[in-house]
């Protein structure tokens, strides 16, 4: 009802949700796979031996798996992710969403702000999504707060272009960074596979690009709003 376009593309994918109970712990670990038609993320959830699943697939394939009876598809999800956690005990009722990369012309009107996936969305190859979706929330409370404490209308265009002007070119560099990686690790060229397996090494051998590399992955900034520091 805004009027508000956007620009972005369909990745002709769609991701499978659920939760499942494994047969071994996640130790809170979120681990992940890269298969050819897309990723498979195991998520950890509060109980020891449960997780959230994220698997993109192709439109056409994620509606095959949605179509499984439960047994066969704790079979081919347990094969999937190479039993890393056992067997596949239970599952939830599944669901799936498609894929598509958007990005707002612009977040802000006088007396409305669009945030998270309302203003982006993103693949969720690396669940950035909720990170920059709440520092989106953050900042904005932040400047609608601060724009209160001096008196100012907090729905001015002054006041929410300074949310706009802090968010959307950050988020647009995550956007675009995830699709590279979407790219890079869904290629199955032998130079782009030697040169993904070299980048992975190197960060995994150098501790300071390895930390810097999970501080961003994260959600951690340079210059985060103050809210996401409490």
């Amino acid at each position: 009802w805004s009027g508000i376009t956007t620009k972005g593309w369909d990745y002709q994918q769609s991701a499978v949700v659920c939760t499942v109970t494994t047969e071994h712990p996640h130790q809170k670990m979120a681990r992940q796979r890269f298969l050819a038609d897309g990723p498979l993320a195991f998520l950890p959830l509060a109980d020891p031996h449960q997780c959230s699943i994220v698997w993109s697939n192709s439109t056409e394939e994620a509606e095959l798996i949605g179509q499984l009876d439960d047994e066969h598809f704790k079979q081919i999800l347990g094969k999937a992710f190479d039993f890393t956690l056992g067997e596949i005990i239970t599952v939830s009722h599944r669901a799936s969403f498609p894929l598509k990369l958007s990005h707002a012309n612009h977040y802000v009107e006088a007396g409305f702000a669009l945030v998270g996936d309302a203003a982006h969305t993103i693949h969720p190859l690396a669940g950035q999504g909720v990170n920059i979706g709440l520092l989106d929330a953050a900042t904005l409370a932040e400047i609608v707060l601060d724009a209160n404490n001096k008196g100012r209308d907090i729905g001015s265009l002054h006041t929410l272009n300074k949310y706009q002007r802090r968010r959307k070119a950050d988020n647009l560099i995550m956007q675009l960074t995830m699709d590279a990686f979407k790219r890079v690790f869904g290629s199955e060229l032998a130079p782009i596979r030697w040169a993904r397996r070299f980048g992975l090494h190197t960060v995994n051998k150098h501790g300071l690009l390895k930390t810097l590399f999970m501080r961003q992955a994260a959600g951690h900034r340079f210059a985060n709003p103050i809210l996401t520091k409490r």
